[in-house]
């Protein structure tokens, strides 16, 4: 792209430069102390920058900025971000505020296999105290499903985390599918009712995954498989419900059912008369109790997995740099993902260079107190060609020093 430059302009007697493109955008540019550069889409930032840098107020002296920067410690980070919600959405969003978030605080640093990003999110005086009954526990989901697992979504805390999604409209406009249409779905397929029938016997932790296709399929396209596994209060109530479910599906939808026996602890396969379709359910421990669409699902997770997603190198990262006690993990492998498009129920990966440029992401949530979260995520990139420093001078013996190392 070309630059073309204009004549500078003075501003408190800083030398302020207008920068225009061949496309015919136009940015305003400062040096500030002689090591401070500044670009701005307009000369009203350059000048409140200009005021700012010279003494004037600024975000050092900031109350919500103080308060939000002490959440992130990562006194190496290569860059920092702090968004006022409401203030950034006024101005690129036409007022339409995220859901849930009054502000946004970040630090990055690198990491020897990708990025690690501490990051928090507070709500506003106004806004009901969301995360009041969510707490944070010493997880053991990532030890229940499989190092091969593709996608992967746990929280510690199902029954406030459904709640607040039941009643915050606006977090629902973010998400793929409302809770509301997920508890209408599975009351019309299977009668069940969530709220009532299942709610109230799932205690604590719970995880999703979406797991590859199993190696040996019988179907013409491998597809891939879907595992739930939740904690218990209530065995005797989830047994009921479980029976409940068999019911319907041999009833409605003549399935046929067939129980066994696997370490003491019982399973049921639920497979369709009619082929595509089956599923599975049962229990892992006395108090954990599972269900897998795809039988193979089953397989890769009970009783436990030969190689849990723990160990998964990528997600033992983010661990490494999470609390141990967290309110849950989010982990997309998107390196799988792309080599298993068509295969998975997942929108299909959009062709750009940041979705190359990445190969796994996780997140782990951490509830601060009941009006903020903190989020530790890494971001794992491709290994590229080891880049050798700059030298330091031109002089012979640096220069000779360099070609040596090179060969």
């Amino acid at each position: 792209r070309q630059w073309c430059c204009e004549a500078p302009t003075d501003i408190n007697g800083v030398g302020v430069q207008s920068i225009k493109t061949t496309s015919g955008e136009t940015f305003e540019s400062a040096v500030l102390g002689n090591q401070w550069l500044v670009l701005a889409s307009g000369a009203e930032g350059v000048e409140a920058v200009i005021d700012s840098f010279e003494g004037g107020a600024s975000m050092a002296t900031s109350d919500a900025y103080r308060q939000a920067i002490k959440q992130v410690k990562q006194p190496s980070a290569i860059a920092q971000l702090y968004v006022n919600v409401p203030l950034a959405t006024d101005t690129i969003a036409d007022g339409n505020t995220l859901p849930g978030i009054n502000g946004l605080v970040a630090a990055v640093d690198l990491l020897h296999n990708g990025l690690n990003i501490e990051a928090s999110t507070w709500l506003g005086p106004e806004d009901q105290p969301i995360y009041v009954d969510m707490v944070n526990t010493q997880s053991l989901m990532p030890q229940r499903l499989p190092a091969s697992t593709v996608l992967m979504l746990s929280t510690s805390s199902i029954e406030p985390l459904w709640q607040t999604l039941a009643t915050a409209e606006r977090l629902n406009a973010l998400l793929p599918i409302a809770p509301d249409a997920l508890a209408k779905g599975l009351k019309q397929q299977t009668g069940l009712d969530f709220e009532n029938d299942v709610l109230p016997w799932l205690s604590g932790e719970m995880a999703l995954g979406l797991l590859p296709p199993g190696v040996a399929t019988e179907t013409p396209v491998p597809m891939g498989q879907l595992a739930l596994v939740a904690e218990v209060a209530d065995r005797e109530a989830a047994e009921t419900t479980w029976q409940q479910l068999d019911e319907v599906m041999a009833s409605r939808f003549s399935f046929d059912v067939e129980s066994s026996q696997v370490d003491s602890q019982r399973v049921s396969q639920l497979v369709s008369n009619y082929g595509g379709i089956a599923m599975a359910h049962g229990w892992l421990e006395q108090n954990v109790t599972y269900f897998g669409l795809r039988p193979e699902a089953f397989n890769a997770i009970s009783p436990r997995p030969n190689t849990s997603l723990a160990k998964n190198q990528a997600f033992q990262t983010l661990l490494d740099i999470s609390p141990p006690e967290n309110s849950g993990h989010f982990f997309l492998d998107l390196d799988q993902l792309k080599d298993l498009q068509g295969t998975l129920p997942f929108p299909q990966l959009p062709d750009t260079p940041i979705i190359s440029a990445i190969k796994s992401i996780g997140v782990t949530t951490t509830v601060q107190t009941e009006r903020s979260l903190n989020y530790d995520i890494f971001v794992e990139l491709p290994r590229g060609r080891r880049v050798r420093p700059l030298p330091l001078d031109n002089s012979p013996n640096q220069t000779e020093a360099l070609e040596n190392e090179t060969e």
